[in-house]
């Protein structure tokens, strides 16, 4: 029997001529010839007999590692416990999970992802609640890739150029994250302190004068879990999908709502009732000296990099946040008649990076005034966006069986904080 690694190179190579096929027709803007169409399905079933084998052959492999010593193996210095915990994960179905909910008979690998999370729900002294299955909190992001693991289930899949079988976590990279802001999933216990430590001052003095102790408050903000959660309908026709693409689907759906979630309360959360508070109605926070609606110039927009230099604030991930029609605006704007435009053509304002998304809001036109729109610069390493523990499902088959459908009700605890306010700095008052 051939090893694994050579079965996949051999289905590699069948697919790149698979590919070829349909290349040249594509190329030739023209449809496959029956003669094509013929070669492309043999290629097809013999994909899909390597994939077969590659299937056997790894479980071989697995099997023999397992034996060896008695133990499993385990590379990179992950322990088994983690890599069964990410072989579980890889195989978790989603939709089985939401099937199984109403009634509690989970088997397989979604009653151990189940166990798991309510065992981590119990040591934080908190129960599930019926009609549920939770997912564990190492599980809300995604795990981290390898080339040589387990035969190449993983990482390795993309050094051969196949189709690769990553650990999807629930909760997909927020964008706010990849500005800089801190993301911490999976937090066990109470209230998070943030600590923001006062410098100490230096001085000169004489050789062997006296130097004055001194002691700096530490202090800061406090995250607390929030509740996020919503009710959504999904069918049970798209739940009875086989196939892994529709699975992850339903997973990434949900995934991508409540990442929309965390990124609208860590921009413009009111503070109010349960909200989190974002930035735009964060006390404290440096404010332009424009008090007034006015188009933006580049003295208003760099007048935001001087706030947050001015006020010592640190220079780790500093960028731009605001909406999209303020960034078309900035795409035809010169910074004066013989300088470049505000924003280059790598994105980028002022040699920082920048987003625009529809989730920092617009001020409404009121009493003839033009619609406003926010500005935000900062060091967005000082936003720290909190998920306790995992994440909850609760199902009901029965309000919705008239649609066809599942309700499904999500839970999660989360919070969104700013360390250090004077590392942000923000003008409401642009117009367009």
């Amino acid at each position: 029997m051939k090893k694994s690694v050579q079965l996949r190179q051999e289905r590699s190579t069948k697919i790149d001529a698979q590919t070829a096929l349909a290349q040249k027709a594509k190329d030739e803007k023209r449809k496959m010839t029956p003669d094509e169409t013929t070669q492309f399905r043999a290629i097809q079933t013999e994909i899909e007999g390597l994939t077969s084998e590659i299937e056997i052959e790894e479980q071989m492999e697995e099997n023999l590692r397992t034996q060896k010593d008695g133990k499993s193996f385990t590379p990179d210095g992950d322990s088994s416990e983690k890599q069964e915990k990410r072989k579980l994960y890889a195989n978790f179905d989603f939709s089985k999970a939401l099937r199984s909910a109403p009634s509690g008979n989970f088997d397989g690998v979604e009653k151990e992802v189940h166990d798991i999370a309510v065992e981590e729900m119990r040591a934080n002294g908190k129960s599930a609640p019926a009609s549920s299955f939770t997912i564990p909190s190492d599980m809300v992001r995604a795990s981290a890739q390898t080339v040589s693991e387990d035969s190449g289930n993983y990482g390795g899949q993309l050094v051969v150029n196949q189709q690769p079988r990553p650990v999807a976590g629930f909760l997909p990279k927020l964008f706010l994250e990849q500005m800089g802001a801190t993301v911490l999933t999976g937090v066990e216990g109470g209230p998070l302190p943030l600590p923001v430590v006062e410098e100490y001052d230096f001085g000169w003095y004489a050789e062997t004068a006296t130097i004055s102790s001194q002691k700096k408050t530490i202090t800061g903000p406090v995250a607390s879990a929030k509740r996020a959660g919503a009710v959504v309908l999904i069918s049970n026709r798209l739940l009875n999908q086989s196939s892994l693409p529709v699975r992850q689907m339903v997973m990434n759906m949900l995934g991508a709502g409540a990442a929309k979630c965390l990124n609208g309360a860590a921009i413009s959360g009111t503070g109010l009732a349960n909200d989190p508070t974002g930035l735009i109605n964060m006390s404290g926070i440096l404010t332009s000296s424009q008090a007034d609606d006015a188009a933006a110039t580049w003295a208003r927009v760099t007048e935001l990099q001087g706030l947050i230099k001015k006020n010592d604030s640190t220079e780790q991930s500093l960028g731009y946040l605001l909406d999209p029609v303020l960034e078309a605006s900035m795409m035809t704007l010169k910074k004066d008649a013989g300088s470049g435009l505000f924003l280059s053509q790598d994105g980028k304002i002022g040699g920082y990076k920048s987003v625009a998304t529809s989730l920092v809001p617009t001020i409404a036109e009121a009493g003839g005034n033009p619609e406003l729109h926010h500005l935000i610069f900062g060091d967005f390493s000082q936003m720290y966006v909190v998920q306790w523990g995992g994440i909850s499902f609760v199902v009901d088959p029965v309000s919705a069986a008239d649609s066809n459908s599942l309700k499904v009700v999500v839970n999660m605890d989360a919070d969104v904080q700013v360390a250090n306010k004077k590392a942000f700095a923000i003008n409401s008052w642009l117009s367009v």
